[in-house]
């Protein structure tokens, strides 16, 4: 049976983290001065390369690297490339929605893998895996 504590280090990490975080009142003018939300065109999706044959491209080169890596670590998967590590993340969750890749979590890490055929989840759900890169490290 796993049994989660904290540490002194995960107390001192967390009265930092509170003493570091701006204000409320600061969080506030910045959200007042957010842009309303807008509608992207498929011009500016593609432009992103979320959409089109750009889109499908990476999509298909990162499950060929996945699938060359065998069963890998996710984080060290995303964090292969950290100049993309958002990009490899956002590709990777798309592979694993639509059955092409597989994430598993094994003695308290996330692995992930690529999938010969593409399956399909009978219970789908969502899984957020959050990771910490120490500051410098971006």
């Amino acid at each position: 049976m796993y049994v989660e504590q904290l540490t002194l280090k995960d107390l001192e990490e967390g009265m930092d983290y509170w003493r570091e975080l701006p204000p409320f009142s600061y969080a506030r003018r910045e959200f007042e001065r957010a842009r309303e939300p807008e509608l992207l065109d498929e011009e500016r999706l593609a432009a992103l390369g979320l959409v089109g044959e750009g889109f499908d491209n990476k999509l298909s080169a990162i499950y060929k690297e996945l699938k060359k890596a065998g069963e890998v670590d996710y984080v060290d998967f995303v964090l292969k490339d950290r100049e993309r590590a958002g990009e490899r993340a956002y590709l990777l969750s798309c592979l694993i929605t639509y059955g092409y890749a597989e994430l598993l979590f094994e003695r308290g890490a996330f692995r992930v893998r690529a999938l010969e055929e593409r399956k399909s989840w009978e219970k789908p759900q969502s899984v957020a895996v959050a990771f910490r890169l120490e500051r410098g490290q971006a």
